[in-house]
């Protein structure tokens, strides 16, 4: 979801980018203050979430649900409003 609304903020992920190598390259560019969590540090947990056994800490999962919340909002900002509620509730985009 986070992708999805990066791109939709102009952000693109390349193909055959992975999550890591995505971060680092619009990380200088987007900047998330949410709790002060940098892009990288999301992809960490998105990597450790989807590639390991291991469970994702209640407090990352808010950070991570955070991040996707403040992103929403830029959207909102910079759309208007039925074109965001297109968007987001009827094309599920983001």
């Amino acid at each position: 979801r986070i992708t999805r609304c990066l791109e939709a903020l102009g952000y693109p992920m390349e193909a055959n980018e992975t999550a890591h190598e995505y971060a680092t390259r619009i990380g200088g560019e987007v900047e998330v203050t949410t709790e002060s969590i940098y892009l990288r540090d999301l992809a960490d947990i998105f990597a450790r979430a989807s590639y390991s056994r291991e469970q994702i800490p209640a407090e990352e999962c808010a950070l991570m649900e955070a991040c996707y919340q403040e992103l929403l909002l830029r959207l909102a900002e910079r759309m208007s409003k039925p074109k965001y509620f297109w968007n987001h509730y009827i094309l599920l985009r983001f």
